[in-house]
């Protein structure tokens, strides 16, 4: 299945153009914060006996049986035009929130370190994936049973309403959790700066190695992995100094020359040619 053309320009666009980008982000947040408000406002004529109001009371319906009666009480009370016409608008607040969270999190992702940022990077689709089992599970459900309020088997309730409801609000808490945290880090960490520079402790900078032991530890590195004839060669303790424990050590060096394409050409074919014959590995040195 190939993914429609002006979906794949529009991502192009986006990609390209980072400002355009956030932008369409940022809006439809604000918009489905606005949609949220105006669906839960408008749901006044679905309170039956003070029990019901809107699609959230049936969304967060703790069993099939109460969803199935809270169906029941919009059906007879004759409101089941305004509950079609809250989940109509139900679907656009979906397709908002999902591209409104997915970039949220996605600008969210550069406050976390490595390997935090990629597990949150790939957490932007959480959102998506819950807005995927709202419209087709959720939503499709709650039509086909104001359609059809009686007679509906209770294990269709759970697997076509409650269930995917259940797993829709875990991913929506969890990236709301992971927003908040985000924006506890990006407010937090001018601060904890500042407590570090104030009281820093002074004089604990990390010990400096000298060139000399630079240089042995080099050395003690290049003589674990030469072969086994080279390392009993003499003269090559850590009793003398470095340099001369470096000029004894008899090492191997393998200088190639050259800024261009023909020189790099050259240059590989010398290093292939050497590595067939078992000599590359004699070099101590690569430059």
């Amino acid at each position: 299945m190939r993914t429609p053309k002006f979906l794949v320009a529009i991502l192009k666009t986006l990609r390209a153009n980072p400002r355009i980008f956030h932008l369409c982000g940022l809006c439809s947040l604000m918009l489905s914060l606005l949609l949220a408000f105006y669906i839960y406002r408008s749901g006044g004529d679905l309170r039956i006996d003070g029990a019901t109001k809107g699609l959230l009371s049936l969304q967060l319906a703790p069993t099939p049986g109460h969803a199935q009666a809270i169906l029941a009480a919009w059906s007879n009370a004759n409101v089941v035009a305004v509950a079609q016409k809250q989940i109509l608008w139900d679907d656009l607040l979906i397709v908002l929130y999902m591209c409104g969270l997915f970039w949220a999190v996605r600008l969210a992702e550069s406050v976390f370190d490595p390997p935090m940022k990629e597990l949150v990077h790939h957490f932007a689709w959480a959102p998506v994936a819950a807005g995927i089992l709202d419209f087709f599970f959720e939503n499709s459900m709650s039509l086909f049973m104001l359609e059809n309020p009686t007679n509906i088997p209770n294990i269709w309730v759970f697997v076509f309403l409650a269930a995917p409801a259940a797993l829709k609000w875990f991913l929506l808490v969890a990236t709301s959790g992971l927003l908040f945290s985000a924006l506890l880090i990006f407010l937090l960490t001018p601060i904890r700066s500042h407590w570090a520079k104030r009281y820093r402790v002074p004089n604990r900078r990390p010990q400096r190695a000298s060139p000399a032991e630079v240089l042995h530890q080099e050395l003690d590195l290049l003589q674990r992995s030469r072969r086994a004839e080279i390392k009993s060669r003499p003269n090559m303790t850590a009793d003398c100094g470095a340099n001369a424990r470096a000029y004894n050590s008899n090492l191997f060096g393998l200088a190639l020359s050259g800024g261009g394409i023909r020189s790099a050409t050259f240059s590989l074919g010398v290093l292939q040619a050497l590595a067939r014959r078992k000599i590359l590995s004699r070099f101590d040195y690569l430059s």
